[in-house]
């Protein structure tokens, strides 16, 4: 009897002990409790209203990011979360320029147009940092975006490129469809205006190339040429003119073809 007693002491010693692993894989109510634990650690915030979802993105953990994100979503906690600076995830993923984390929180569902505490979109953010890669991101989401979101400077997106001189990010934005003749919300200003008091002159060519109007007036009525004139940017108005001419030439000649074809269909009948 204790012979048995003493080879069944032997027999459970050697036995790994894997019973609890294969309860917890087979009770779908005690895993579930267990993720959804983890996913609200997950978003557990700190003193600075960090999650340790924000300080692996500060700290480029991208690993540790996708593990983050995948208990989160697996619970159906929104990532949306503010910090004490009133930023998103999302937002420090552009400020650190991560692409691909940016790619897997909008597969988590993030918002894009959430704002910040200066009231910029991670658009703007991309924006102001000539992100063309964040941008793609972003825009690349299949998610409803207004590009037409002014921050509390009253800068779209397209005025912070132009700000930022940032071309290859204007023509992404112009190509998806941002109003180049957009105005700020302060002044009244478009992307021209701004590209005109900061001379630059390559931007203000793309800018009127993708159908920028020189005349555009802002609140006070002031245009981008009489800006350039009034300021003494001598170079910078004979570049607007010259467009402004280019353009009434290729209008008056549209009207003579269009006189002409309409001169022969009259003469033909």
């Amino acid at each position: 009897m204790s012979a048995v007693k003493n080879t069944d002491t032997l027999s459970m010693r050697r036995t790994p002990v894997t019973s609890e692993p294969r309860l917890l894989g087979d009770n779908v109510a005690t895993l579930s409790l267990l993720t959804a634990s983890q996913g609200h650690l997950a978003t557990l915030q700190d003193d600075d209203g960090d999650t340790p979802l924000h300080i692996a993105i500060a700290q480029g953990q991208v690993p540790l990011v996708q593990y983050l994100i995948h208990i989160a979503s697996t619970s159906g906690i929104s990532l949306d979360i503010y910090n004490k600076m009133k930023q998103t995830p999302l937002h420090l993923a552009v400020i650190t320029n991560q692409p691909l984390v940016i790619r897997f929180l909008i597969a988590a569902g993030v918002d894009i147009n959430m704002p910040d505490r200066n009231g910029q979109t991670a658009i703007h953010l991309a924006c102001q940092r000539s992100s063309v890669e964040c941008l793609m991101e972003l825009v690349n989401s299949h998610m409803a975006i207004n590009l037409e979101l002014k921050n509390f400077n009253g800068f779209t997106p397209l005025h912070e490129a132009v700000i930022s001189n940032s071309p290859e990010v204007i023509k992404f934005l112009v190509a998806y469809g941002a109003n180049v003749d957009c105005k700020d919300g302060k002044g009244g200003r478009t992307p021209l205006h701004y590209a005109v008091e900061l001379e630059l002159l390559p931007v203000i060519q793309l800018l009127m190339n993708s159908g920028a109007n020189v005349n555009a007036g802002s609140f006070s009525g002031n245009t981008p040429i009489q800006t350039a004139s009034g300021r003494g940017l001598h170079h910078v108005t004979k570049l607007l003119l010259g467009n402004l001419q280019e353009a009434s030439g290729r209008e008056s000649r549209h009207e003579s073809s269009r006189y002409k074809l309409k001169s022969t269909s009259t003469w033909k009948q």
